[in-house]
């Protein structure tokens, strides 16, 4: 598990980085932007548009939303294939992270579980 939990915050730190290079990337205003979203013990990184002032802040996916398409086209030309990069990018290491949190919740439950067996096997010896 501890190797799990590494591996996990690695990749979070990974994803932290990513956010923040997109950041450096470009300058404000920015039509989008990266950031590291916790929620139901998952990271991901995703895509967020700002709206008036910080409000009615949304998120989207890049390439299969038409919120998504509508930035892209928004883009220069130059620009598109450094935003596919990043995307590829969050795509890999949102991956990664619910491989791994798939893999800790999994060897959680499976020492609950060996743990009631020990207890059954201890209150009912052969």
């Amino acid at each position: 598990m501890r190797e799990l939990e590494r591996k996990q915050a690695e990749i979070e730190s990974r994803m932290r980085k990513l956010a923040q290079e997109f950041q450096a990337t470009f300058r404000s205003p920015r039509v989008a932007h990266l950031v590291v979203h916790h929620h139901g013990g998952y990271f991901n990184l995703r895509w967020r548009a700002t709206g008036n002032n910080g409000r009615g802040q949304t998120f989207f996916e890049l390439t299969t939303t038409d919120q998504g398409q509508r930035v892209l086209a928004r883009l220069p030309p130059v620009v598109r294939p450094l935003i596919l990069r990043f995307e590829r990018q969050r795509l890999e290491l949102n991956l990664a992270s619910s491989i791994c949190q798939h893999e800790l919740r999994r060897l959680r439950d499976y020492l609950v579980k060996l743990e009631a067996l020990r207890t059954c096997q201890n209150e009912n010896p052969p």
